[in-house]
């Protein structure tokens, strides 16, 4: 399964608290080869926005607080510890001012179905947004269904690790934001702009469509939870986005799930139909998605399919 290691984490943005021993074992190995701060400091690739003051604070062993990632992993590479060495010995991470924490944090990320899934609920029914007066950015998923929203945090929270937020705003708002630096992740991963989220921009990345059948009815599943209704013996997924729902036409003939594209409708809708016989198909794949990852739910959508 493809993973996202620790170093092709938004680096800039990441601070993490490290286990004492690694910090220990990293001064250490710097004293032994006889590293200067300052040496250190100026080879340093971020230094034009970071402060030297800054900088040696991060590495020192008394430092109790978050260290900045692209610190620690700089000071890593010099002394020949591998990024995967430094994985286990992260015990939380989060942005530099941000209070939702990412505790007992799972590095590297696995690439997993429910990991796509992620990706398409933000596709379909969410986006990126800027607070106003903030630097840091998040992504932002809306959900009516009380149950349906709290299992988009479930599947965040089996990608990223223990995500601890400092309220329970998710019980009663009807739109969830995850943190900034899972949000990162995710859009590096899609490798597009925040604007491709936007509902009439919005595509599935053509290499997704390339991906095992797991992702593909994973992301398929996402949409039929955001924007499917189930109309007698058939699914119809409605979008105002004409190439979105062209995309999804082509998971189904990947799948092999019998469907058709409905004309427009009258208020600017395109229509995507799974047919009797791909829906078929459709739920014998779901249910096995659903034994392997045994907190999925489509709630009400579920037992209307079945």
């Amino acid at each position: 399964m493809e993973v996202i290691k620790i170093d092709k984490f938004p680096a800039c943005e990441t601070t993490a608290r490290i286990n004492g021993d690694k910090i220990k074992e990293i001064n250490r190995k710097l004293k032994c080869k006889k590293f200067k701060l300052k040496e250190i400091y100026s080879t340093f690739p971020n230094k034009t926005c970071t402060k030297f003051s800054y900088f040696k604070n991060v590495l020192k062993q008394s430092h109790t607080g978050y260290r900045r990632l692209d610190i620690i992993l700089h000071a890593c590479n010099l002394i020949k510890i591998k990024p995967r060495e430094l994985e286990n010995c992260i015990t939380s991470y989060r942005t530099r001012k941000s209070k939702i924490l990412i505790n007992k944090p799972k590095i590297p990320i696995k690439v997993s179905p429910v990991f796509y899934m992620l990706i398409a609920h933000l596709i379909g029914d969410g986006g990126y947004i800027r607070f106003k007066n903030k630097e840091t950015i998040y992504s932002g998923y809306r959900q009516f269904n009380k149950k349906l929203r709290l299992s988009f945090l479930d599947k965040a929270r089996y990608v990223f690790g223990d995500i601890t937020y400092t309220k329970d705003y998710f019980n009663k708002s009807t739109r969830v934001y995850l943190p900034e630096v899972p949000s990162l992740i995710i859009r590096n991963f899609v490798n597009r702009k925040t604007e491709f989220f936007l509902s009439r921009k919005a595509r599935i990345p053509e290499n997704f469509l390339k991906s095992k059948k797991g992702n593909l009815v994973a992301i398929l599943t996402a949409f039929i939870i955001d924007e499917g209704n189930i109309e007698g013996t058939q699914i119809a997924i409605r979008l105002i986005n004409k190439n979105l729902v062209e995309d999804l036409a082509k998971i189904c003939e990947i799948l092999n799930y019998k469907h058709t594209i409905g004309k427009r409708s009258p208020c600017g809708m395109y229509n995507l139909y799974i047919l009797s016989e791909g829906l078929k198909k459709y739920w014998k794949d779901y249910k096995r998605l659903k034994k392997r990852y045994n907190f999925l739910t489509m709630d009400f959508k579920e037992q209307a399919i079945k």
